[in-house]
């Protein structure tokens, strides 16, 4: 059953799932898990059995899982949820774009979940395509309804509300920004920028700005006194008036 969120209209994601050495933390190991998640027909997807092989071919005991997904399958999230969950191994997610639908159940799997500040969280009921008579339609509405229950269990291990206000959440088909999930218990801190880092290059008109805008304003120049030489023309006219 397909948990394909309706914002998969915001865009494509570029296939990436692999595990590549940390360079920063030589006994740490990176995860990217970027597309969609489950079984796709147009391409490659982020699968549970590919994630199990990664686990255990990696020998480090810190893992950082890397998300962005627009989400997909529900239930092969849930096993990459559990997957990584049950791992021996300290895991720390991080949302380097947005987590949404079965993505946002993966990201709830690790020891820690760490966002930056213009990163999102996206959750919602799940849904589904089909078609056929009444009897079939009723069989997909109770499959559904057991599929959201499966979801809320997971979110409830995180979520700081009661249940119902996590169900107007989903309802709501529900973006998050970084500090919403934080306040709402799914993440666990803000990934703040690093100290020292450089300012951005002023443009010319930004430095001029700083230099200039905030001076005071030059006085009006005083008034040139006027030209007292005698003017012919003048000096002409005045000769005429008096001879008349």
């Amino acid at each position: 059953m397909k948990n394909r969120t309706k914002a998969v209209k915001l865009g494509s994601i570029d296939f990436r799932l692999e595990a590549v050495q940390n360079t920063a933390d030589q006994q740490a190991t990176d995860i990217y898990l970027y597309g969609d998640v489950g079984d796709g027909w147009w391409g490659e997807t982020i699968r549970a059995d590919r994630v199990k092989e990664l686990l255990q071919e990696t020998a480090n005991n810190t893992i950082n899982i890397h998300i962005q997904s627009y989400g997909g399958d529900v239930f092969e999230g849930i096993t990459i949820y559990n997957l990584l969950r049950n791992s021996k191994k300290t895991i720390n997610v991080y949302v380097d774009g947005i987590a949404a639908s079965s993505a946002s159940i993966i990201a709830l799997a690790g020891d820690k979940l760490i966002m930056p500040k213009n990163t999102q969280f996206m959750i919602h009921n799940p849904w589904t395509y089909t078609w056929g008579n009444a009897n079939e339609m009723e069989k997909v509405v109770a499959q559904l309804r057991t599929c959201e229950n499966s979801i809320i269990a997971t979110y409830m291990e995180k979520f700081v509300g009661t249940e119902e206000e996590l169900r107007q959440l989903l309802d709501a088909e529900t973006f998050m920004t970084a500090e919403e999930a934080v306040a709402f218990g799914f993440a666990d801190e803000l990934l703040e920028e690093p100290e020292g880092k450089a300012e951005p290059a002023l443009s010319v008109s930004a430095r001029l700005m700083n230099k200039y805008g905030n001076e005071p304003k030059p006085q009006n120049r005083q008034e040139s006194p006027k030209d007292e030489r005698p003017n012919p023309l003048q000096n002409f006219i005045n000769i005429f008036k008096e001879e008349n």
